[in-house]
């Protein structure tokens, strides 16, 4: 188990691209081991369905068999030629014996298992499968912290070096480093909300992962074992636990706004950088709109340009890196915040469909109601009125529009009953007059 297990480090002095190289490869390996967590050799659900569909086989093989000697002992159809005869046995022959060999298989497997099972292999392959998965989602983890930290670095040295350019700068090269400076800003600043951007999708992937299993679990369990006490207790304990829908549905609509801004200043940011193909031209048209200089301080002027529209054009290239590095993460960000709430909408469908017969209390008896006699205590106290009545004033003086609404309504209806009641004593007259006649 120890030697399975790889040992989390990073090399020392590593670069970004071999750090996001060595990433891809430990998601890679996730991926497989999630893989192999589902397999029977390690998934008890997995491996209780496959056991119960293996034997279920076997139960059905003797009459697949039966079926198949019957067909084979038929007559031909009358005018069949031998050759499609010939190929129809042949055929028979053939599903029979790849009933017979799966029945071998299932015996095999379910050898294996009962074999496994004896050892207690299954529960060590769940083990260490788990603990090479744990172990992985840190380095993982570790990685991507690392790589911010070292780009967060890099952005920070561009906005220092953005700010010195800027105060040496030449007046007519001035508003270039100025932009410069706000380029690089922009990308330190988007960098770190990149950041926290990854840390709230690990936070939710894990938490529908976990979402997913306990909706998992609870459905086997209510199809194994039904509508029992015990299962409809662990359905009002989950339901408690699930999200709160609405907190993340509004947290899904302010993700899509800055999802949707974050995307527009990248298209504006990419216009920028494509604005800037050609650097000599610019820096050669910002030459010639300067006047009063001559060829040295031109020549001079003309290098000076370059240098600052090339660091321009390097500084667009990194703030659309990471603005594309940020969207790409808000995109997932947003479509794992969709499934946990269309996870959530569906498991607490689940759970109110079956929750309805389980007891929420224990059985009202007369011990149950002298013990809580002193709740009611409070129906006497003037003071619990008078709370309530200042809980009234202070709700009316902040929407006064919604209770002045209803007290209009109120009035309104008090009146109109009354006009109604005596329309109908008036209507009701004549019938009285005519029954009494």
């Amino acid at each position: 188990l120890h030697d399975a297990l790889p040992i989390s480090r990073i090399k020392a002095g590593a670069a970004v691209s071999e750090l996001e190289t060595e990433r891809n490869a430990a998601q890679q390996r996730i991926a497989d081991l999630e893989k192999r967590l589902g397999l029977p050799s390690a998934d008890p659900t997995a491996r209780t369905a496959r056991r119960r569909s293996a034997r279920q086989f076997l139960i059905d093989l003797p009459n697949k068999l039966q079926q198949v000697k019957d067909r084979l002992a038929d007559p031909p159809p009358e005018g069949e030629p031998a050759l499609v005869t010939t190929l129809r046995q042949a055929r028979l022959q053939a599903e029979r014996q790849v009933l017979e060999e799966r029945a071998n298989a299932a015996r095999n497997e379910l050898s294996l298992f009962d074999a496994e099972d004896a050892l207690g292999l299954p529960t060590l392959s769940w083990d260490l499968f788990t603990r090479q998965l744990t172990r992985e989602r840190k380095l993982v983890e570790r990685y991507t912290d690392r790589t911010n930290q070292l780009r967060q670095q890099e952005a920070d040295l561009r906005v220092r070096e953005a700010q010195e350019a800027a105060m040496r700068a030449q007046p007519v090269l001035k508003p270039i480093l100025e932009t410069n400076e706000q380029i690089a800003l922009e990308e330190a600043e988007i960098r770190q909300k990149h950041e926290l951007v990854q840390k709230t999708l690990l936070e939710l992937k894990a938490q529908l992962a976990g979402l997913q299993e306990d909706f998992q679990d609870i459905q086997d369990l209510d199809k194994e074992f039904g509508l029992s006490a015990s299962v409809g207790l662990r359905l009002r304990k989950l339901r408690s636990q699930l999200p709160n829908l609405q907190v993340h549905r509004a947290e899904q609509r302010a993700l899509f706004k800055t999802l949707e801004q974050a995307q527009f200043t990248l298209y504006e940011r990419t216009g920028e950088l494509d604005g800037l193909s050609d650097i000599e031209a610019v820096a050669s048209k910002l030459v010639s709109a300067s006047s009063g200089l001559d060829e040295s301080q031109r020549a001079q002027l003309a290098r000076d340009a370059l240098a600052a529209l090339r660091t321009q054009h390097n500084y667009l290239d990194k703030v659309v890196s990471a603005y594309h590095n940020y969207t790409d993460t808000l995109t997932r960000l947003d479509l794992h915040e969709q499934a946990l709430i269309k996870l959530s909408d569906r498991f607490a469908d689940f759970i109110d469909e079956r929750v309805l017969w389980v007891r929420s209390h224990q059985p009202l008896a007369l011990s149950a109601i002298l013990d809580d006699r002193g709740s009611f205590s409070w129906l006497g106290d003037w003071s619990s009125w008078q709370s309530i009545g200042r809980a009234f004033v202070n709700d009316a003086d902040q929407v006064p529009f919604l209770y002045g609404s209803v007290g209009a309504l109120f009035v309104f209806l008090l009146v109109l009953h009354r006009r109604v009641g005596r329309r109908l004593q008036e209507l009701t007259k004549p019938a009285h007059s005519r029954v009494a006649v």
